[in-house]
């Protein structure tokens, strides 16, 4: 997250402006102008959302998982369901925590507020659930956007697993699978992403439905103003999906080698045979 707002911060001006707008090229055109400190504005709640989110998303999708393994063996119920409940269950949680982060972050991007201070004053002036603005926006961009993630990485994961002769992928195959997973759901997504950006940054009036405002951007706009966006989007989520998915599987392997050892442990060690008292030891009888 460190290392990717100057897309994110592209992405939020391509997506914010209404209208035509400027393009994509424009805006990369205007990166020496707008220099370092404008591309990397918002950072600050941009990092502290990821990593509360994230962490969040990624222990609750493991919970979740664990306890419902069992219903496998019920009929009609995959691995590949439980993974998806898992990761909604997940998302719904980490989202939630994500939301205010989001808000601040692109207002600042938007040249709304000049720290994040003012941005927090400015926001929450009229009421707190100011800083929740966007956030049908944001569950229907994030549930389906995970979901179909993980079940797209996991699904990714096997065919590599079965090009590779049934084998354990390497570090680098596993951060390619991720990368692509990340890439195919952000662009599932973008029309969702767009309708978050304009309700976050004030484009869309707040408590406006959703539905209402994506069919008001349709009919003024063109179907493919819901595509804005969508390739510093997708130059920006692949990486972070070949990071967080590579970290989520050195986790994983890291936390089943421990289990294992600590099973190998207890299985190694040696029955204790009870041996009758010697007769006249004393400190026995004491």
């Amino acid at each position: 997250t460190s290392m990717m707002p100057p897309l994110d911060t592209l992405k939020t001006r391509l997506q914010a402006a209404v209208g035509k707008g400027p393009s994509l090229l424009d805006l990369i055109k205007s990166v020496p102008k707008l220099g370092p400190r404008k591309m990397y504005q918002g950072i600050i709640p941009a990092v502290t959302g990821s990593f509360a989110g994230h962490g969040l998303r990624t222990a609750t999708f493991e919970v979740v998982c664990k306890v419902l393994a069992p219903a496998v063996a019920l009929p009609f119920v995959t691995e590949t369901a439980i993974q998806g409940v898992g990761s909604g269950v997940g998302t719904l949680l980490g989202t939630c925590v994500r939301i205010p982060c989001e808000v601040l972050k692109q207002r600042l991007q938007t040249d709304q507020y000049s720290n994040v201070i003012l941005a927090f004053k400015g926001i929450t002036a009229d009421t707190p659930r100011a800083l929740f603005a966007g956030t049908a926006a944001t569950l229907t961009r994030e549930i389906p956007f995970y979901v179909t993630g993980l079940m797209i990485y996991q699904n990714l994961k096997k065919g590599a697993v079965a090009i590779n002769g049934g084998r354990e992928l390497e570090n680098y195959q596993i951060i390619m699978v991720g990368a692509c997973a990340g890439a195919l759901g952000s662009v599932m997504v973008n029309p969702f992403d767009v309708m978050k950006t304009r309700t976050m940054t004030g484009s869309v009036p707040y408590g406006q439905s959703l539905w209402v405002s994506m069919a008001h951007v349709v009919k003024t706009e063109g179907a493919l103003a819901l595509m804005k966006g969508a390739i510093p989007r997708m130059a920006w989520i692949a990486p972070l999906g070949a990071m967080n998915f590579s970290g989520y599987e050195l986790a994983k392997k890291a936390m089943m080698k421990d289990e294992l050892e600590a099973s190998k442990e207890l299985m190694n060690v040696p029955a204790v045979r009870a041996r009758p008292p010697d007769i006249g030891d004393d400190d026995d009888e004491r």
